[in-house]
């Protein structure tokens, strides 16, 4: 029997060398849970492990490989125990345990070296989530669990929303639980929860991808777009109809993996079995005829609204910076245009119009106005006209 990849990456973390790993492997310790119990406790590591490696090997007395061995005891031990706790419950939902290192070593290589391409943090679940989905697909008997969308978090998420939960089991005292719970805002978060959980029972599945593969993901996830992007008569349905939709969903894939003992590829791509739970709704003859689609656009009439206002002060401030640097610049012996010399003098409060009215009166002669000069000429020049007229006639 082969050794799982998860005890072969636990092997390289640790440092042991490959005749050392060979030997256990030679010697039928298939996963971590035959190493663990190689050993009942700590104490008999020496007897029972250390000193069963074949002498031969070069490796096999040094301090270096029985720390290794040590080490690699003590993380085998704790995923047996999480794996017994986890059985003990009957379900892990309230365990706050995620992927050990050389798990996640593991499957990130093998993900990388099947796919060539990294996952997103969008694109995969919280890391306890994580272990809860890898601990069911890696059992004896796989298992699909039922995780409603409320529990479904991204790895990359900012904020942790939880409330207290009453928890009741038979011959126990009541007592208060943390539950972990996102509510959806719509179909579109909907569908990219989903995608998210797809996606991470695929990749806590990269060793065995006949169970459930990233294209069986894709299947899935292309399908319920498909489904909350539908109309009946010009309606959509309510986002309560595709998260029940969602549970029933949930429910059909658990119990048909749990009773037929079939692969979750198979049983997701038997949409004759579930897809018409998002199909069956029916619309109302109250509603109005068209509804709004899913991916809307957003309403940016005030956000256009306060652009323009802004446009407008950058352009008024403008001006007056531009003015103002002009008249930092301009001599003081250059008069200014006419035009900014009457705009000076409205803004003084009216001196503009007194100074135009003493130069008018000032161009006649000392004390007399400048109508009152012109108006001498005129009649001397008028005189003259009618005398000559007059010698003409004689």
């Amino acid at each position: 029997m082969s050794m799982t990849p998860e005890l072969q990456a636990s092997f390289v973390k640790f440092g042991l060398s490959e005749e050392v790993r060979k030997f256990f492997e030679d010697n039928g310790v298939a996963d971590m849970e035959d190493f663990a119990l190689m050993a009942p406790k700590e104490d008999d590591i020496d007897s029972k492990i250390v000193q069963k490696i074949d002498p031969k090997i070069a490796a096999a007395k040094d301090i270096k490989t029985s720390i290794a061995i040590a080490k690699l005891w003590r993380a085998c031990r704790r995923s047996l125990d999480v794996t017994d706790k986890v059985k003990s419950s009957g379900d892990d939902g309230d365990l706050e345990i995620g992927l050990d290192d050389p798990t996640k070593t593991s499957l990130l290589t093998a993900w990388t070296n099947r796919h060539n391409f990294v996952l997103s943090d969008a694109r995969l679940l919280i890391d306890t989530l994580q272990g809860r989905l890898y601990r069911d697909v890696t059992s004896s008997k796989p298992r699909f669990p039922v995780l409603f969308l409320e529990q479904l978090r991204y790895l990359g998420s900012l904020e942790r929303k939880t409330h207290v939960a009453l928890l009741i089991k038979p011959g126990e005292n009541a007592k208060g639980q943390m539950v972990i719970a996102d509510v959806v805002s719509g179909n579109f978060e909907l569908f990219t929860r989903a995608r998210a959980l797809m996606t991470t029972v695929a990749y806590v599945s990269i060793h065995k991808p006949h169970w459930f593969a990233y294209e069986d993901a894709e299947f899935v996830t292309e399908k319920l777009l498909i489904f909350i992007n539908q109309e009946f008569s010009g309606q959509r349905p309510p986002l309560s109809f595709y998260v029940n939709a969602w549970a029933y969903t949930m429910q059909r894939w658990s119990e048909a993996v749990r009773t037929n003992t079939a692969t979750l590829s198979s049983v997701v791509r038997a949409t004759s079995g579930w897809e018409h739970l998002w199909t069956m709704w029916q619309p109302s003859a109250n509603a109005p005829a068209e509804s709004p689609p899913v991916f809307a656009a957003p309403d940016n009439r005030e956000l256009w609204a306060e652009v323009e206002r802004m446009r407008k002060l950058a352009s008024q401030y403008q001006g007056e910076r531009d003015r103002a640097l002009r008249a930092q610049h301009t001599p003081a012996h250059v008069a200014q245009p006419k035009q900014q010399q009457e705009t000076d003098g409205n803004r003084e409060g009216g001196g503009g119009g007194q100074r135009r009215a003493a130069r008018r009166g000032g161009k006649g002669g000392k004390g007399a106005g400048r109508e009152g000069g012109f108006s001498d000429r005129n009649d001397k020049r008028k005189g003259n006209q009618q005398g000559g007229g007059n010698k003409t006639r004689r």
